[in-house]
C-alpha cells in the first residue's frame, strides 16, 4: 500500500462565527487575535452575551489544514476525536466530504464536542473563546501509532497540549522512532506561553518542522529579532516558516532562510480566521511533494490569501487561487491541483498575503 502524504492530528471544533465590533472584543476583556479557553457554561453565556447571527462551520486548527490539504490533491487523513452528539457527526462529515480521511479516536457516551465562538471584527482579526469539550480528555494512548507512522508527515496541532501535555509529544517521540516525521503547529502566543518548556524541548528531538508566526516564534525562543529567532530555531534542529502579518513570510530550512514581503495591500479581506491554517496547508503541501523553499512559501502565499477573501477557514470552490502563470507552474510540476480563477490575475503571484494570523 502507497504510504498516505499527510496524517493530521488535532481537536476537532464547531466554530460559531459571530460579526463584532473591535471594541466589543475589548468591553468584554478579552485579548484581540488569541484563543481563550473557558467551560462549556461559561462559553454559553459568552454567546448570549455577543448576540448576533451566529453561523455553525466545521473548524478545528489542523482539520482546516487538512482539508486544504485534499483540495490540493494530497492524500490527507485526520485523526481526531468527536463528542457523542448531532455536532460531532456534522463535523465528521464535513471534513469527509471535504476529501479527508477521517479516523475516530472512541469517545465516552454523551461526551460534548468541542466548540469555538469565534468574533470576527470589522478588520478581520479573529478573536476565539473555545469550549474543549472532549477534546480535553484525549487519551494519546488511544492513537493509532501505525496510521501517523506510516505517513510522510504527521502535522500535529499545539492545541493537543492542552488535554495532553507530556504525553502527546512522548507518543510522537514513537511516531519518530517508527520512521514518522512531525510538523507542528503552533496555535498562538497564549499556548506557547502555556506550554513554552515543553515545545522547546520537542524542537529537534521530536518536531521536525514549526509552523506559527512571529510573534509565536518569539515567544517560545524569546528572542526579537527575527534573524536570531530563525537562527534559534535552525540552532535547535527545525526548520519550517513563519507568517509575519504585513511584513509577508519567512521559511527556512537547516542553513538557509528565504524571507518574502507581504504586497503593500490585499484587496477584499473578509476574514483572516483560517489564513494561518491555509498557509500552513500549502507549504506541507509544497513539502511533501519535494518542493524547494520558495515553492513552499509562493503555495503556502497563494492558499491563505484566497481563503481570507471569504467568511470561514477552509476553501470554497468559489475563490479558487489565482491564476498566476508561475503558480500553475509550480503546482503541476508538483504533482497538485486546485482550480484558478481569472479574477485573481490582478492580485500579486509570488507575494504572501498581508494580516494573516496562524491559528484556528
Amino acid at each position: 500500500m502507497a504510504r498516505r502524504d499527510v496524517v493530521a492530528l488535532g481537536s476537532a471544533i464547531v466554530d460559531l462565527g459571530v460579526r463584532v465590533r473591535a471594541r466589543e472584543i475589548d468591553r468584554l476583556g478579552l485579548a484581540r487575535g488569541t484563543m481563550t479557553l473557558a467551560e462549556a457554561e461559561d462559553l454559553d453565556r459568552l454567546i448570549e452575551a455577543v448576540g448576533g447571527e451566529v453561523e455553525i462551520r466545521g473548524g478545528g486548527s489542523a482539520a482546516n489544514t487538512a482539508v486544504g490539504l485534499a483540495s490540493l490533491g494530497v492524500d490527507t487523513a485526520m485523526v481526531t476525536q468527536v463528542g457523542d452528539d448531532d455536532l460531532g457527526e456534522r463535523w465528521a462529515s464535513e471534513v469527509a466530504e471535504a476529501g479527508v480521511e477521517v479516523v475516530l479516536v472512541p469517545a465516552p457516551p454523551g461526551s460534548r464536542t468541542a466548540r469555538s465562538l469565534i468574533m470576527v471584527d470589522e478588520g478581520g482579526e479573529r478573536t476565539m473563546v473555545t469550549s474543549l469539550g472532549v477534546a480535553s480528555s484525549l487519551d494519546v494512548d488511544e492513537l493509532p501509532l501505525p496510521l501517523l507512522a506510516e505517513a510522510r508527515w504527521c502535522f500535529v496541532e499545539g492545541y493537543l497540549l492542552d488535554a495532553a501535555g507530556d504525553g502527546l509529544f512522548e507518543r510522537l517521540d514513537v511516531v519518530r522512532r517508527l520512521g514518522g516525521r512531525i510538523a507542528l503547529s503552533l496555535g498562538d502566543q497564549l499556548l506557547v506561553d502555556r506550554h513554552r518548556d515543553r515545545l522547546v524541548r520537542a524542537l529537534g528531538r521530536v518536531v521536525d518542522v514549526v509552523l506559527g508566526n512571529g510573534a509565536e516564534a518569539a515567544q517560545l525562543v524569546r528572542r526579537q529579532a527575527l534573524s536570531t529567532i530563525v537562527e534559534e530555531l535552525q540552532a535547535r534542529g527545525v526548520e519550517g516558516a513563519l507568517t509575519l502579518g504585513a511584513d509577508g513570510a519567512v521559511v527556512f530550512s537547516a542553513d538557509e532562510a528565504l524571507h518574502q514581503p507581504a504586497p503593500e495591500t490585499i484587496a477584499d479581506v473578509v476574514d483572516t480566521t483560517g489564513a494561518g491554517d491555509q498557509f500552513a496547508a500549502g507549504y506541507l503541501a509544497a513539502l511533501v511533494r519535494g518542493g524547494d523553499l520558495s515553492s513552499r512559501a509562493m503555495l503556502g502565499t497563494h492558499v491563505a490569501t484566497a481563503v481570507v477573501t471569504h467568511e470561514g477557514a477552509r476553501p470554497r470552490p468559489d475563490t479558487p487561487l489565482a491564476a498566476a502563470p508561475a503558480l500553475t507552474e509550480l503546482l503541476a510540476g508538483l504533482g497538485l491541483s486546485r482550480e484558478a480563477d481569472p479574477a485573481f490575475d490582478e492580485r500579486s503571484s509570488d507575494e504572501p498575503v498581508a494580516g494573516e494570523r496562524h491559528g484556528e
